[in-house]
């Protein structure tokens, strides 16, 4: 027990929102907007429109979201974020829904705001990693897992 730190305790995990529930997604980044929107509740039925163009490989986009709830955290955070964020994500459910920003912090780390709440930090690797994501996204390429 001496050993326990808070972060080993506690989950990680930013968002919980099942990839069915999703009925929009807002990713703003560089001064760059996408906009998801979803229809269907199963995978039957479920459709992905980006900027309005239907996106033909569903699992692609799963592999996408599957990457925004993978996102890691390296430590706990209570100070504040600062400046403008290098990336936003907006979960839009019809419960509600998240938005995860991501501020650049020192030590190549940034700082991870939820729904206004300053929550952790994590690697700046990770957000660039999703950044480039979204290329091979938009391009029909694999997801890259590793950052």
């Amino acid at each position: 027990w001496l050993d326990v730190m808070p972060l080993d305790i506690c989950t990680t995990m930013f968002t919980s929102n099942y990839v069915y529930d999703i009925e929009a997604l807002d990713i703003t980044y560089n001064g760059t907007e996408m906009h998801f929107t979803m229809t269907g509740s199963t995978a039957e039925d479920y459709a992905v429109k980006l900027d309005g163009v239907d996106m033909e490989n569903i699992d692609l986009f799963k592999n996408f979201y599957q990457f925004i709830l993978r996102a890691p955290s390296s430590e706990i955070y209570f100070g504040e974020a600062e400046g403008e964020p290098s990336l936003t994500i907006n979960i839009q459910t019809a419960n509600g829904g998240d938005l995860i920003e991501f501020f650049p912090s020192d030590n190549r780390q940034s700082v991870i705001r939820l729904n206004g709440q300053v929550t952790y930090k994590c690697a700046t690797a990770y957000v660039d990693r999703f950044i480039d994501n979204i290329e091979h996204y938009k391009n029909g390429e694999d997801i890259i897992t590793s950052w």
